[in-house]
Protein backbone atom coordinates (compact mmCIF):
# COMPACT_ATOMS: atom_id res chain seq x y z
CA UNK A 1 0.00 0.00 0.00
CA UNK A 2 1.49 3.49 -1.07
CA UNK A 3 3.79 2.10 -3.12
CA UNK A 4 3.45 2.17 -6.92
CA UNK A 5 5.33 1.87 -9.84
CA UNK A 6 4.42 3.19 -13.51
CA UNK A 7 5.75 2.70 -17.04
CA UNK A 8 5.82 4.97 -19.37
CA UNK A 9 4.59 8.14 -17.31
CA UNK A 10 4.72 11.60 -16.14
CA UNK A 11 5.27 13.23 -13.19
CA UNK A 12 4.37 17.36 -12.90
CA UNK A 13 3.16 19.49 -10.05
CA UNK A 14 1.39 22.01 -12.57
CA UNK A 15 -2.10 22.08 -13.21
CA UNK A 16 -3.03 19.98 -15.84
CA UNK A 17 -3.71 19.34 -18.68
CA UNK A 18 -1.04 21.73 -20.17
CA UNK A 19 1.64 21.52 -17.56
CA UNK A 20 4.68 23.80 -17.79
CA UNK A 21 7.07 21.32 -17.22
CA UNK A 22 7.05 17.90 -16.93
CA UNK A 23 9.57 14.66 -16.76
CA UNK A 24 8.40 12.12 -19.56
CA UNK A 25 10.26 8.56 -17.87
CA UNK A 26 10.40 5.26 -18.88
CA UNK A 27 9.48 4.11 -15.32
CA UNK A 28 8.76 5.83 -11.84
CA UNK A 29 8.61 4.19 -8.73
CA UNK A 30 6.50 6.53 -6.20
CA UNK A 31 6.26 6.33 -2.69
CA UNK A 32 2.77 8.12 -1.61
CA UNK A 33 3.93 11.25 0.83
CA UNK A 34 7.38 10.88 0.18
CA UNK A 35 9.83 10.71 -3.53
CA UNK A 36 9.14 9.71 -6.87
CA UNK A 37 12.30 8.05 -8.16
CA UNK A 38 12.49 8.58 -11.76
CA UNK A 39 14.50 6.41 -14.30
CA UNK A 40 15.09 7.39 -18.01
CA UNK A 41 13.68 10.43 -18.03
CA UNK A 42 13.19 13.66 -20.44
CA UNK A 43 12.68 16.41 -18.78
CA UNK A 44 10.12 19.04 -21.29
CA UNK A 45 9.14 22.29 -20.76
CA UNK A 46 6.00 23.52 -22.14
CA UNK A 47 6.31 20.08 -24.37
CA UNK A 48 9.50 20.98 -25.46
CA UNK A 49 12.19 18.40 -24.53
CA UNK A 50 15.05 20.14 -22.95
CA UNK A 51 17.94 17.33 -21.90
CA UNK A 52 17.66 13.55 -20.60
CA UNK A 53 18.53 12.24 -17.16
CA UNK A 54 18.76 8.71 -16.66
CA UNK A 55 18.07 8.84 -12.76
CA UNK A 56 15.94 11.89 -10.71
CA UNK A 57 13.98 12.06 -7.58
CA UNK A 58 11.25 14.92 -6.75
CA UNK A 59 9.15 14.77 -3.45
CA UNK A 60 5.62 14.06 -3.59
CA UNK A 61 4.50 15.35 -0.14
CA UNK A 62 3.91 19.24 -1.14
CA UNK A 63 4.99 20.18 2.72
CA UNK A 64 8.48 18.35 2.43
CA UNK A 65 11.62 20.26 1.43
CA UNK A 66 14.74 17.79 0.14
CA UNK A 67 18.12 18.14 0.25
CA UNK A 68 19.90 17.41 -3.12
CA UNK A 69 21.25 18.48 -6.29
CA UNK A 70 19.51 20.88 -8.18
CA UNK A 71 18.77 21.36 -12.41
CA UNK A 72 22.03 21.56 -14.08
CA UNK A 73 22.52 24.82 -15.30
CA UNK A 74 23.22 25.08 -18.92
CA UNK A 75 23.61 27.81 -21.53
CA UNK A 76 25.69 30.71 -23.64
CA UNK A 77 26.09 34.01 -23.50
CA UNK A 78 28.75 36.41 -25.61
CA UNK A 79 30.81 38.13 -22.90
CA UNK A 80 30.43 34.69 -20.51
CA UNK A 81 31.16 32.23 -23.14
CA UNK A 82 29.96 28.66 -22.71
CA UNK A 83 28.33 28.43 -19.11
CA UNK A 84 28.31 25.14 -17.18
CA UNK A 85 27.15 24.61 -13.11
CA UNK A 86 25.28 23.00 -10.83
CA UNK A 87 23.63 23.74 -7.14
CA UNK A 88 23.12 21.68 -4.10
CA UNK A 89 20.22 22.72 -2.02
CA UNK A 90 20.48 21.91 2.00
CA UNK A 91 17.16 21.81 3.30
CA UNK A 92 18.93 22.38 7.49
CA UNK A 93 15.51 22.07 9.15
CA UNK A 94 11.96 23.22 8.99
CA UNK A 95 12.81 27.09 9.17
CA UNK A 96 16.22 27.35 7.28
CA UNK A 97 17.14 25.81 3.93
CA UNK A 98 20.42 27.10 2.44
CA UNK A 99 21.52 27.12 -1.85
CA UNK A 100 25.25 26.68 -2.79
CA UNK A 101 26.59 26.39 -6.35
CA UNK A 102 29.55 26.82 -8.38
CA UNK A 103 28.89 28.22 -12.59
CA UNK A 104 31.44 27.83 -15.00
CA UNK A 105 32.04 30.80 -17.65
CA UNK A 106 34.64 29.36 -20.69
CA UNK A 107 34.95 32.93 -21.36
CA UNK A 108 35.96 34.30 -18.06
CA UNK A 109 36.49 31.45 -14.97
CA UNK A 110 34.47 30.30 -12.02
CA UNK A 111 31.31 32.32 -10.26
CA UNK A 112 30.54 31.01 -7.01
CA UNK A 113 26.71 31.28 -6.27
CA UNK A 114 24.79 31.05 -2.99
CA UNK A 115 21.65 31.91 -0.75
CA UNK A 116 20.87 30.91 2.62
CA UNK A 117 16.81 31.99 4.02
CA UNK A 118 15.41 31.56 7.49
CA UNK A 119 12.10 32.33 9.33
CA UNK A 120 12.60 31.57 12.46
CA UNK A 121 8.95 32.84 13.66
CA UNK A 122 6.16 34.19 12.35
CA UNK A 123 7.72 37.84 12.31
CA UNK A 124 11.09 37.21 11.50
CA UNK A 125 13.31 36.38 8.27
CA UNK A 126 16.58 36.99 7.13
CA UNK A 127 17.64 36.22 2.96
CA UNK A 128 21.56 36.28 2.44
CA UNK A 129 22.51 35.94 -1.29
CA UNK A 130 25.71 36.17 -2.83
CA UNK A 131 26.82 36.09 -6.77
CA UNK A 132 30.56 36.44 -7.50
CA UNK A 133 32.95 35.47 -10.33
CA UNK A 134 37.13 35.13 -10.40
CA UNK A 135 37.33 36.70 -13.45
CA UNK A 136 40.29 36.19 -15.97
CA UNK A 137 39.83 39.35 -17.24
CA UNK A 138 39.95 41.42 -14.53
CA UNK A 139 36.64 42.52 -13.22
CA UNK A 140 36.20 39.88 -10.39
CA UNK A 141 34.32 40.75 -7.89
CA UNK A 142 30.78 39.89 -6.02
CA UNK A 143 27.12 41.36 -5.02
CA UNK A 144 26.42 40.93 -1.82
CA UNK A 145 22.61 41.51 -0.36
CA UNK A 146 21.08 41.09 2.90
CA UNK A 147 17.75 41.21 4.02
CA UNK A 148 15.99 40.81 7.66
CA UNK A 149 13.59 41.84 9.89
CA UNK A 150 12.83 40.73 13.72
CA UNK A 151 9.89 41.65 15.81
CA UNK A 152 11.25 41.18 18.52
CA UNK A 153 7.79 41.83 20.91
CA UNK A 154 4.76 44.24 19.64
CA UNK A 155 6.61 47.56 19.97
CA UNK A 156 10.15 46.49 19.36
CA UNK A 157 11.13 45.99 15.49
CA UNK A 158 14.66 45.79 14.01
CA UNK A 159 15.14 45.94 10.28
CA UNK A 160 17.92 45.74 7.57
CA UNK A 161 18.60 45.52 3.92
CA UNK A 162 22.37 45.75 2.92
CA UNK A 163 23.78 45.41 -0.11
CA UNK A 164 27.83 45.31 -0.71
CA UNK A 165 28.99 45.61 -4.55
CA UNK A 166 32.72 45.17 -5.09
CA UNK A 167 32.60 47.79 -8.40
CA UNK A 168 29.70 49.06 -10.62
CA UNK A 169 32.02 47.55 -13.60
CA UNK A 170 31.08 43.84 -12.12
CA UNK A 171 27.52 44.36 -12.57
CA UNK A 172 27.89 45.69 -15.85
CA UNK A 173 29.57 43.02 -17.12
CA UNK A 174 28.04 39.85 -15.69
CA UNK A 175 24.45 40.78 -14.97
CA UNK A 176 22.46 39.67 -17.42
CA UNK A 177 19.03 41.77 -17.41
CA UNK A 178 19.12 45.39 -18.53
CA UNK A 179 17.02 46.68 -15.67
CA UNK A 180 19.95 45.20 -13.22
CA UNK A 181 23.38 46.42 -15.34
CA UNK A 182 21.76 49.72 -15.59
CA UNK A 183 21.15 50.34 -11.86
CA UNK A 184 23.72 52.43 -11.00
CA UNK A 185 22.80 52.90 -6.97
CA UNK A 186 23.71 50.80 -4.19
CA UNK A 187 21.73 51.41 -0.87
CA UNK A 188 21.51 50.21 2.43
CA UNK A 189 19.51 50.83 5.37
CA UNK A 190 18.61 49.57 8.44
CA UNK A 191 16.89 50.90 11.89
CA UNK A 192 15.75 49.60 15.22
CA UNK A 193 12.06 51.25 16.67
CA UNK A 194 10.74 51.01 19.38
CA UNK A 195 6.78 52.66 19.74
CA UNK A 196 5.17 52.12 23.19
CA UNK A 197 2.73 54.26 25.22
CA UNK A 198 2.80 57.00 22.48
CA UNK A 199 6.55 57.72 22.02
CA UNK A 200 8.47 56.81 19.69
CA UNK A 201 12.25 55.86 19.47
CA UNK A 202 14.10 54.93 16.07
CA UNK A 203 17.60 54.75 15.65
CA UNK A 204 19.51 53.36 12.29
CA UNK A 205 21.56 54.09 9.89
CA UNK A 206 21.77 54.69 5.62
CA UNK A 207 24.48 54.88 2.89
CA UNK A 208 23.70 55.47 -0.97
CA UNK A 209 26.18 55.19 -3.42
CA UNK A 210 25.66 56.07 -6.92
CA UNK A 211 27.46 55.55 -10.19
CA UNK A 212 28.32 57.97 -12.38
CA UNK A 213 30.00 56.04 -14.56
CA UNK A 214 32.47 52.38 -14.73
CA UNK A 215 35.38 53.92 -12.76
CA UNK A 216 35.07 53.30 -9.11
CA UNK A 217 36.50 56.79 -8.20
CA UNK A 218 33.15 58.48 -9.65
CA UNK A 219 30.80 57.07 -6.84
CA UNK A 220 28.52 59.88 -5.18
CA UNK A 221 28.45 58.44 -1.77
CA UNK A 222 26.19 59.87 1.10
CA UNK A 223 26.59 58.51 4.77
CA UNK A 224 23.73 59.05 7.19
CA UNK A 225 24.78 57.53 10.61
CA UNK A 226 24.35 57.45 13.42
CA UNK A 227 20.46 58.68 12.64
CA UNK A 228 18.28 59.47 16.22
CA UNK A 229 14.86 60.73 16.39
CA UNK A 230 12.12 60.81 19.31
CA UNK A 231 8.05 61.58 18.60
CA UNK A 232 5.10 61.24 20.50
CA UNK A 233 1.38 61.94 19.74
CA UNK A 234 -0.53 65.02 20.93
CA UNK A 235 -1.12 64.91 24.62
CA UNK A 236 -3.27 66.60 26.67
CA UNK A 237 -1.93 68.89 29.32
CA UNK A 238 -3.74 68.16 32.33
CA UNK A 239 -7.41 69.00 31.86
CA UNK A 240 -6.83 72.01 29.81
CA UNK A 241 -7.81 72.60 26.39
CA UNK A 242 -4.09 72.54 25.35
CA UNK A 243 -2.06 69.78 23.79
CA UNK A 244 1.87 68.78 23.15
CA UNK A 245 4.14 67.03 21.65
CA UNK A 246 8.09 65.95 20.97
CA UNK A 247 9.64 65.80 17.38
CA UNK A 248 13.44 65.70 17.53
CA UNK A 249 16.18 63.91 15.52
CA UNK A 250 19.94 64.74 14.85
CA UNK A 251 21.74 62.64 11.99
CA UNK A 252 24.80 62.40 11.44
CA UNK A 253 25.56 62.97 7.54
CA UNK A 254 28.63 62.97 5.16
CA UNK A 255 28.69 63.23 1.39
CA UNK A 256 31.51 62.47 -0.72
CA UNK A 257 31.92 62.72 -4.57
CA UNK A 258 34.58 63.37 -7.51
CA UNK A 259 34.45 67.54 -6.46
CA UNK A 260 34.45 67.74 -3.15
CA UNK A 261 33.82 65.73 0.58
Amino acid sequence: PGHYRVHDGMITTCELPHPKWQFNAGKIVVDAGSNATIYNSVFRIRGLPVFYLPFATHPIDRQARQSGFLLPNIGHSSIKGTILGDSFYWAINHHMDATVGLNYYSQRGWAPVGEFRARPSEHSFADLNVFSVLDRKSNSGADITLNAEDDFSEDFRAVIKAEYLSSYAFRLTFYDLFAQAANSEVISRGFVSKNTNGFSFNAGLEQYKNFESSSDSSQVSILHAPSLDVATTDRQLGHSPFYWNVDAAADGLSRSEPTFS
